[in-house]
């Protein structure tokens, strides 16, 4: 037997979406084009869209940690966080001289990112005082989505 699914619009005119990740009734998406986050309440009786970090230049890949929200920037080349809440949410870079970033997956300590530009996935550990990228997987093609199952690292090229 097969399911069909039922496909409910939350909520239109949030243009450019690319990374989506819920914290309770609010789902945090990312913007590409207009270089944001915005977080919307999905419980609300009228969801609507309130920004919360402006200036992130390409904001793609997005990975909660409990507070801290960590954004991947497609031209921006970089992995900043974000305290979701703090009064006023400010990006704050970790790491830089990345190249092209798309996808985030976190599993436990390990940011794994998904560097587009650079055909290769990388880590940071983020109890790190000083983050280092380390390449785990190298010579993929373009890169832009991870999943983990079990030990197994799943690339969307």
């Amino acid at each position: 037997m097969e399911i069909t699914p039922t496909i409910t619009n939350i909520i239109t005119g949030v243009d450019n979406p690319k990374g989506l990740v819920l914290n309770g009734d609010d789902l945090y998406v990312s913007r590409l084009f207009e270089y944001k986050i915005s977080k919307i309440d999905i419980a609300a009786a009228i969801p609507t869209a309130t920004d919360v970090d402006t200036g992130l230049n390409g904001a793609g890949g997005l990975a909660l940690d409990g507070n801290n929200l960590y954004v991947s920037t497609y031209y921006a080349n970089k992995i900043s966080i974000i305290d979701i809440t703090a009064a006023t949410p400010t990006a704050i870079d970790v790491v830089t001289g990345l190249s092209g970033l798309s996808g985030l997956l976190l599993n436990r300590n390990d940011l794994y990112i998904a560097q587009y530009g650079g055909n290769k996935i990388s880590k940071i550990e983020i109890t790190a005082t000083t983050p280092t990228v380390t390449d785990v997987v190298k010579g993929v093609n373009n890169p832009s989505r991870l999943a983990l199952y079990g030990n197994d690292l799943y690339i969307a090229e």
